[in-house]
């Protein structure tokens, strides 16, 4: 109950409540008192959960889904705009600060992992739960970084093209770019560590099911169809998560004491809760909802014509209802400005259903199961039973349902280009937005703090359009 207080408190409050220091990596020692007592090491790491929500409030997703064909151009924000027109620069705030937002999560983590030993006095498996959340976020975020300012996993033989620093300390030091599968070995070393060593229930916090959830999404992007099936079959069989068959809500209201759906592996939590006697609110998804919400007949995030004509080539699709709003020639995504305050799931059953139907249907696994995942997604979105694939359905058919229904269900979350990415790797002609979807741009051009590195490789500049 202590660590779901103070995690309430430390997102309530400014910062500086729980521990200021954090915000800055340090230019010396850091000072022997600041980590005496094991509530210090999780007011630490609930600091790492309070930047996670402050990037997965919808910044991070939309950066990554406007390099898709989902969007149109974004109404007025420059910065968006030029990810929309993969024309990033160094002077881009918007993804200059994502990047260095992702990295403070890492820098606080490496924090935590750097100074745990000094604390004396743990409850039992305490120090060990610690260990592994802290290396789940920071894996997890090293993968974040590297899908977005770099060239996709497959890309080059042994995927030596450049990703992202490693940084697996409390430092500040310089550092050039690890290769991508320098990357990779290091965000795995880190999920595996945390998937073997979290608790199989933890709250709305990592547990060994949101381990398992990352890991199967992670080997899906990496081709390693057997270990996506295998993670995600995990989570499925778990027990912890039920689909849900008749709602397609994935963003409900949260009220008092409900926060999550039944889908939710993990994710940012917004909450009501009651403090001193009063209602409070901490909303995580500030970034959807002002994005894509309609102002004056417009939003700063809309639907593309593209996409448009994907969900209408079967007009008896659900969805089109739920999800998208149609005005004066624009569309509109309600499904993130419905609800005005909700939980963000990062990793939830629909995806993982869809990520082991076609990892089934890719590695010559068992049709049957792949046929039963998508017709579970099909019969929620039609009347059930008028358009489940039938039982004579080829691999290839499976496959193609199962990204048709990906990029569907998906839509703004953020997930679909680094699909697209990988299609691409895999050898098939993906253009988007008439452009191939590893043109220059498509890597969001780094900070301008990282080129004052002697050698730092800089991604190059425009060339898509």
């Amino acid at each position: 109950m202590k660590k779901i207080f103070i995690l309430a408190f430390c997102f309530t409050l400014p910062l500086v409540s729980c521990k200021k220091w954090l915000d800055q990596p340090p230019t010396g020692n850091l000072r022997e008192d600041l980590f005496n007592t094991a509530g210090d090491a999780q007011e630490t790491l609930n600091s790492c959960y309070d930047a996670l929500a402050n990037l997965y409030d919808g910044r991070i997703q939309n950066i990554s889904e406007l390099l898709s064909d989902n969007l149109n151009q974004p109404n007025t924000n420059n910065d968006l705009r030029s990810v929309f027109a993969r024309q990033t620069t160094f002077f881009n705030g918007t993804t200059n600060k994502v990047y260095q937002d992702l990295f403070t999560v890492v820098w606080r983590c490496n924090t935590l992992l750097d100074n745990i030993d000094i604390i004396p006095n743990f409850e039992p498996g305490e120090k060990e739960r610690l260990i592994a959340e802290a290396r789940f976020l920071r894996g997890f975020c090293h993968w974040a970084a590297v899908k977005l300012w770099a060239q996709p996993y497959g890309w080059t033989p042994g995927n030596t093209h450049a990703g992202v620093p490693i940084r697996n300390r409390a430092a500040a030091d310089p550092l050039l770019r690890s290769t991508v599968q320098e990357v990779y070995d290091f965000v795995q070393e880190d999920l595996e560590f945390a998937y073997n060593n979290l608790p199989e229930t933890n709250g709305v916090y990592a547990s060994k099911m949101a381990a398992a959830g990352v890991l199967a999404t992670f080997h899906f992007l990496k081709q390693d169809w057997s270990k996506a099936v295998q993670y995600s079959t995990e989570v499925i069989n778990s027990g912890q998560f039920q689909f849900d068959s008749s709602n397609l809500d994935r963003y409900p209201q949260v009220v008092l004491d409900t926060n999550t759906t039944s889908e939710f592996v993990f994710g940012t939590v917004s909450t009501i809760y009651t403090l001193s006697g009063s209602i409070v609110q901490d909303r995580r998804c500030g970034s959807f909802v002002g994005n894509y919400q309609i102002n004056n007949g417009i939003a700063e995030l809309m639907v593309s014509q593209s996409f448009l004509n994907y969900i209408n080539e079967n007009p008896a699709d659900r969805r089109t209802e739920a999800w998208l709003a149609q005005e004066s020639g624009r569309v509109f995504l309600k499904k993130f400005y419905t609800n005005q305050i909700y939980s963000v799931p990062i990793v939830h059953l629909t995806e993982l259903y869809l990520t082991r139907a076609e990892a089934i249907a890719e590695g010559g696994g068992d049709l049957s199961q792949a046929r039963a995942d998508i017709n579970m997604i099909l019969n929620r979105a039609f009347e059930p039973g008028t358009n489940e694939i039938p039982s004579g359905a080829t691999a290839e058919e499976i496959i193609a349902e199962a990204r048709r229904q990906y990029r569907i269900e998906m839509v703004g979350e953020g997930k679909y280009t680094e699909q697209l990415r990988r299609y691409g790797v895999m050898g098939e002609n993906i253009i988007i937005r008439n452009a191939p979807y590893d043109c220059p741009g498509m890597a969001i051009q780094f900070p301008n703090a990282e080129s004052t590195v002697i050698g730092f490789e800089l991604n190059p500049e425009g060339g898509c359009n």
